[in-house]
Parts: C-alpha cells; structure tokens; sequence
C-alpha cells in the first residue's frame, strides 16, 4: 500500500522542520505517514 500525501503540505512541514516550530495538522493521515518517516514534533491541543 502506497501512503499518498498532499503535495500542498509540504512546504508547511518544511517551515516547521527549519524553524523547529510544532507542526499543528487534523490530517490524521499525514501525521501518521511523517510518524513513519520519523517526524513527531506535532502541536496536540488540549
């Protein structure tokens, strides 16, 4: 199974990667498919 994620999305997760900034998405899949790819600094709110 390939794991297609929005294109649109990247240059966001890009400015958070530079700045170290928490990543703040709804998009359950992409926020799995970056756990995967190691990324896990996301904004959860409480």
């Amino acid at each position: 199974m390939k794991v297609i994620v929005d294109e649109d999305d990247t240059p966001f997760v890009a400015l958070a990667l530079e700045m170290q900034a928490f990543f703040w998405t709804r998009d359950e899949k992409l926020k799995n498919h970056l756990y995967k790819m190691g990324f896990s600094h996301f904004f959860e709110p409480t």
